[in-house]
């Protein structure tokens, strides 16, 4: 099953040519972005189970903002692909958060990955899980969505490198990839 890439989950920024404004992906308040076959919003409680990472010890007053999911089927192509989402509109991120570790390793199954706990921006959280032969690849970076007329961000995002799957020859099976993002908001 393949993913949209960058350009497919974000709607197009379009720029307005009598006054050069950009006009951003906006997330209505209170759902997260699911990639599964598409793109939706989904309610938190909506999100697909058999999809979902498992409970993690997480620290307090988290938002998931994103669970993106990706799979191969066995004897198929690897799966790659960016991916992206957005925080809601005003949403301010609290910096001071920095996340200490992965909860679990963000690779499996022989694959491995470049990402770092300090590749993942401040004010992110992330929890990666995987079947067969997995990873989820740095750079993570911060968007800048929306701006206001003096320049101030009003909308921030984040992209991430590349969800890797690869699926078994033969018999030995399709493979998945789960990334879930969390955001520190300042309330």
């Amino acid at each position: 099953m393949w993913l949209c890439a960058l350009a497919c989950l974000l709607p197009a920024i379009t720029v307005a040519q009598d006054d050069n404004k950009v006009g951003p992906p906006r997330l209505p308040k209170g759902k997260v972005l699911q990639t599964i076959s598409r793109s939706e919003y989904v309610d938190n409680d909506k999100l697909d189970a058999r999809t979902k990472i498992g409970n993690r010890n997480m620290p307090d007053g988290l938002t998931l903002i994103c669970h993106l999911y990706a799979e191969a089927e066995q004897g198929g192509p690897a799966h790659h692909s960016q991916e992206s989402c957005a925080l809601p509109e005003g949403a301010k991120l609290d910096t001071s958060f920095r996340q200490q570790a992965f909860p679990t390793p963000c690779s499996g199954g022989g694959a491995t990955t470049n990402l770092t706990v300090a590749d993942v921006p401040q004010g992110f959280y992330i929890s990666c899980d995987g079947g067969y032969y997995w990873a989820v690849l740095a750079p993570l970076h911060i968007l800048a969505l929306e701006f206001d007329n003096n320049g101030s961000v009003l909308q921030w995002g984040i992209s991430v490198g590349d969800l890797y799957c690869g699926p078994g020859g033969g018999t030995h099976g399709g493979c998945n990839v789960k990334l879930d993002i969390y955001a520190k908001i300042k309330h």
